[in-house]
Formats: C-alpha cells, sequence, structure tokens
C-alpha cells in the first residue's frame, strides 16, 4: 500500500485514483476496500479488476477508465514524492501541454534512503518531440511516464503482450508527438531495486526487444525515413542495455542474435565500443 499512499500525499490534489489489479493473490481487493471503508481516500479512489494479463493490458484498463487530461502510471512497488504532481503540473504549464513528460527517476531499496532528498528547484528540458531527444538517450520508463490521454488513444496504447519493453514501445509510438518536456529536478520517482535487477535479463526483456526491432523494420513506428536514426538510437540504446544484460544472466544466444539484428543500426550510428566491445565479451563467458 506504499505507492498508493504516496499517491495520496501529493500536494497536487487534481487527481483521479484508479487502482487496477491484475489478478493479485496478495489481499489487494480486501486492503483496497478497508481503505475505503475506514475513509482513508480522500479522493474518489476507482478499483477495477481482471484476471491476469500483464501490465500492458492492465494500464490500458484503467486508461480506458480515466477522466483526466493526463495519464500517470506507478506500479505497486515504486513511490511518488509528495510534490511529483506538483511539480509536473509546472512543467506541463511551463511546456505549454506537452504530449509527454518524464519524471526524474532515483532508485532505492529501502524507503529509509529517500529521507534526504528534498524538493529543491524545478528544472527541465524541453524538446519539439521524443524523437528529438534521442541523442541525449533519454530513457522513459512506464512509472516516468505522464502523457497526454489523446496521445495516448491514438497510439493504441500499451501493446497487451506479456513482455518486457512495452513502455518504450509506447514512447516509440508517440515519438513525433508534438512536445516532450524531461524533469531534471527534483526526483519525482522513486524506482524500488530489486536484487540482481540491474543485471539479469529474463525472457520478457527478449521477447520485447525483438518486439521493438521488429516493429521498427515493419515500419510501425512514426517519422518515415526522416526520423529514422533518432528512432534507432533509441532503440540501440535499450538493445545493447539488453544484449549485454542476456550475456551476463547465460542467454548468449539470444545477446548474440539482438547483437546482429542491431548490428548495421550500431555501424551507423558509429557505436564502436559495442560493435567491437560485444563479441569481445561474448567470448569471455
Amino acid at each position: 500500500m506504499e505507492a498508493l499512499d504516496s499517491v495520496r500525499q501529493q500536494i497536487f490534489t487534481d487527481y483521479e485514483l484508479i487502482v487496477v489489479d491484475d489478478g493479485s493473490t496478495d489481499g489487494t481487493e480486501i486492503a483496497i476496500l478497508e481503505m475505503l471503508n475506514i475513509g482513508k481516500s480522500e479522493h474518489k479512489l476507482k478499483y477495477l479488476c481482471q484476471e491476469n494479463a500483464g501490465p500492458g493490458a492492465a494500464r490500458n484498463f484503467g486508461a480506458r477508465n480515466a477522466k483526466g487530461e493526463y495519464l500517470a502510471f506507478l506500479d505497486s512497488d515504486d513511490l511518488w514524492f509528495p510534490w511529483t504532481l506538483e511539480v509536473c503540473h509546472q512543467v506541463i504549464m511551463k511546456s505549454k501541454f506537452p504530449s509527454i513528460v518524464s519524471a526524474k527517476l532515483v532508485e532505492f531499496s529501502q524507503k529509509v534512503e529517500l529521507g534526504a532528498i528534498s524538493k529543491g528547484g524545478v528544472e527541465f528540458e524541453s524538446f519539439a518531440d521524443y524523437f528529438q531527444s534521442a541523442a541525449g538517450g533519454l530513457y522513459v520508463g512506464a512509472g516516468m511516464l505522464f502523457i497526454k490521454k489523446l496521445c495516448f488513444e491514438e497510439s493504441r496504447g500499451f501493446t497487451e503482450k506479456k513482455i518486457n519493453l512495452e513502455d518504450h514501445d509506447l514512447v516509440l509510438k508517440c515519438g513525433n508527438s508534438p512536445g516532450f518536456a524531461a524533469i531534471t529536478s527534483p526526483a519525482t520517482l522513486a524506482w524500488r531495486r530489486h536484487q540482481g535487477s540491474l543485471t539479469k535479463i529474463d525472457k520478457k526483456s527478449i521477447e520485447g526487444s525483438n518486439f521493438i526491432i521488429r516493429q521498427e523494420k515493419q515500419g510501425n513506428y512514426p517519422g518515415g525515413n526522416a526520423r529514422k536514426k533518432q528512432r534507432i538510437q533509441i532503440i540501440c540504446s535499450h538493445i545493447r542495455a539488453v544484449s549485454m544484460g542476456a550475456l551476463a544472466s547465460g542467454h548468449s544466444k539470444a545477446g548474440w542474435n539482438l547483437y546482429f539484428k542491431c548490428f548495421l543500426w550500431n555501424m551507423l550510428l558509429m557505436r564502436w565500443k559495442y560493435v567491437f566491445g560485444f563479441p569481445i565479451k561474448a567470448l569471455s563467458h
């Protein structure tokens, strides 16, 4: 319930809270009902339940029931700071209502680690669209994402395949939607780091990487040839991390497969450290 508490503690209060229970067996429904019965929630809380269908389907279900102009997504083990929505609102107003706003992420293992983080001044970078930020390697995961509902709907939302990187696929589908702002200060999302999460690559991450590569090669992302270099800069930054992680996780065949699929792209981008470094790393395993 820590994630819900972090939402309810927001300074900015013009929001609706939708909880999607994706077929959980951890007592989520009972806890939510108890919260409503004892009047803890100061805002209208909508509780939705579905059979387990994966994160993409759960987020889409919540989005379909949302009434606001912007959507934000918070996983059950991550946290917002009390100023998160207030900062995001300021950035939206100053950036003239961009299609996408990206949160400033910090990692933590224990909640006590967050005690030293304070709000400070609000700073952000603005771009014509997400693709324009490609050279900066800006990562926009689902928990970091604040997106116009109209943009979300036009992109048809998250893929409902049970894969990872579904959030990166969504942002790529919205890559040329007008306006992208990346918050650089203060921290607005606390992402819980689990043991081994930085290096462990599982089957869903590999499948998600192949899905994104296939989407690009089939021309399913916007921008045409004019924006191709920017798209592959973004895609390759994700694939490089997954392919190297695959080696560390014992999936060397899958790592090599991703390497070869993006080889020409990385050559075009002159990512020599990866082009020559991956084979050396792979052969040393």
